[in-house]
C-alpha cells in the first residue's frame, strides 16, 4: 500500500514540477515523500559528500540574509533554489532504489513532458485557449527540453526493446519541432552539443569493439536535424552574424562588461543569495538603456553566483558540481552503468552551457534537474558483494 502510495505521489509530483502555476501539489507531494521514504534514511550515507557540500551552500546562503539588500528574497531563494532541490534529489534518490516506484516516476516524467510539449506547441499555435496558463515559458521549457533530448539520446545508444527505441526516436522528433517553434538559439545549440556527445560516445564505441555500427546512423541525422534548425533560426532571423557571433550578442557588449566592472564590490561574501540580488544591488549605477531583463540578473550562472556569495560561494558551487560529475564518472566505469554515467555527464554539462547566457539554475529546472541526478543515483546497479567462499577463491 506505502509503495502504490509512494508511486502515485512520485507521478504527481513529476508531472506538476514540469508545468507552470502547479507549486502545490508539488511541494505537496515533496513533503508526503519525505515522511514516506524516511526509514530508508540510512541509505543517504551513500552520498554524504554530496550532502555535506549541500549543506554548505545553504549555510552560506543562510548567512548572506544578514548583508543581503532584500533579506526576504534571499530567504525565499534559499527555500526555491537549494531546500527544494535538495530535498527532490535527496527523495528521488531514497525511493527510486525500488524497480517499481522507478517506474512510477519514470511514468510521471514521461506524462509530465508530454504535457510540457503540447503546451509549448499549443502557445505558438493557439490550438486551446487558456493553455498558456499552464506554460513555463520560452527560457524554462526549452531548458527542460534540452534536458529531454539528453534522456532520448541515452536511449537511443543502450537500449534494444525496438518499442522503446522508437518512442525515443518520436520523442527527439516532437522535441525538435517544439524547438522550431520555440526558436531560442542557446537551445538548439545545446540540442547539437548533445547530439555531437552521444555521437562521439557511439563512434569511440565503435573503434573500441565494432558493435555498434548502425547506431551512428540514429545520431548523425540527429545532428543534421539540429543543423536544419539553427539554418532555419538564422533565416527567421533575417541576421546570420547575430545569430553565429558572440561578440554581436548585447549581453556581450553591455551587460557582462557592466556585471563583470563589479568584482571587486564584495568579493568575499557578495551582495546576497538570490537571483535577483545582484541586480536590485547594482540598480541605481546600471547604465539607463538597460531593459528590464539587464537589470534582473547577470545573465550568466557563474557570474550570477560570484556576485551572489562572492569567491567562497562560487567555490562551493562549483564543488558541488564537480561531485556530481565525479558520481557519474565512477559509474562509466562500471560497464553495468556507463549508460546511467554518461546521462548524467551531459544533463550537467549541457544544463550549464544553456546558463551561460541566462541562469536556469531556478525554478522547476533546478528542481527536476537534481531529481534526476537522485533518479539516476538510485537506477545504478549495485556491484555484487563476493561471499567468503570466492573471496578466498
Amino acid at each position: 500500500m506505502l509503495t502504490l502510495l509512494s508511486g502515485i505521489l512520485l507521478i504527481a509530483f513529476s508531472i506538476s514540477v514540469q508545468l507552470r502555476d502547479a507549486q502545490g501539489v508539488m511541494l505537496s507531494a515533496l513533503a508526503a515523500l519525505l515522511l514516506l521514504s524516511s526509514p530508508e534514511f540510512r541509505k543517504l550515507i551513500a552520498i554524504r559528500s554530496g550532502l555535506i557540500l549541500w549543506a554548505a551552500l545553504i549555510g552560506l546562503a543562510a548567512l548572506s540574509v544578514n548583508w543581503s539588500v532584500a533579506p526576504d528574497l534571499t530567504l525565499s531563494a534559499i527555500k526555491k533554489e537549494l531546500l527544494y532541490p535538495l530535498f527532490a534529489f535527496g527523495i528521488f534518490y531514497l525511493c527510486c532504489q525500488q524497480s517499481t516506484l522507478q517506474n512510477y516516476t519514470i511514468i510521471g516524467l514521461g506524462i509530465g513532458y508530454t504535457a510540457l510539449l503540447f503546451l509549448s506547441i499549443n502557445f505558438k499555435l493557439g490550438l486551446i485557449k487558456g493553455g498558456s496558463d499552464y506554460y513555463l515559458m520560452v527560457g524554462d521549457t526549452s531548458t527542460l527540453i534540452t534536458l529531454a533530448v539528453c534522456v532520448f539520446c541515452s536511449i537511443c545508444i543502450s537500449n534494444r526493446r525496438l518499442w522503446i527505441l522508437l518512442l525515443a526516436l518520436t520523442g527527439l522528433a516532437v522535441s525538435g519541432y517544439s524547438l522550431s517553434l520555440i526558436q531560442n538559439r542557446m537551445a538548439i545549440i545545446c540540442v547539437g552539443f548533445v547530439a555531437a556527445f552521444f555521437s562521439l560516445v557511439v563512434l569511440f564505441d565503435v573503434v573500441k569493439c565494432r558493435k555498434q555500427r548502425g547506431l551512428v546512423l540514429i545520431l548523425i541525422p540527429i545532428l543534421l536535424a539540429v543543423s536544419t534548425l539553427t539554418a532555419l533560426n538564422m533565416k527567421q532571423s533575417g541576421n546570420i552574424s547575430e545569430v553565429t557571433a558572440l561578440k554581436k550578442d548585447p549581453r556581450a557588449n553591455t551587460l557582462w562588461p557592466f556585471y563583470l566592472s563589479q568584482y571587486d564590490r564584495a568579493p568575499h561574501r557578495g551582495f546576497g543569495y538570490g537571483y535577483s540580488i545582484p541586480g536590485q544591488a547594482l540598480s541605481d549605477e546600471m547604465p539607463e538603456n538597460f531593459n528590464s531583463n539587464y537589470r534582473l540578473h547577470a545573465h550568466n550562472v557563474l557570474l550570477n553566483r560570484y556576485l551572489q556569495l562572492g569567491w567562497p560561494g562560487l567555490l562551493l558551487f562549483m564543488a558541488l558540481y564537480g561531485w556530481l560529475i565525479y558520481r557519474m564518472v565512477l559509474l562509466c566505469k562500471q560497464p553495468e552503468n556507463r549508460h546511467l554515467g554518461l546521462l548524467g555527464i551531459s544533463l550537467t554539462l549541457v544544463f550549464f552551457l544553456k546558463s551561460m547566457t541566462d541562469d536556469f539554475f531556478i525554478r522547476n529546472n533546478i528542481i527536476i534537474f537534481w531529481a534526476l541526478m537522485g533518479l539516476i543515483l538510485a537506477s545504478a546497479v549495485r556491484p555484487a558483494k563476493k561471499t567468503e567462499t570466492e573471496a578466498i577463491k
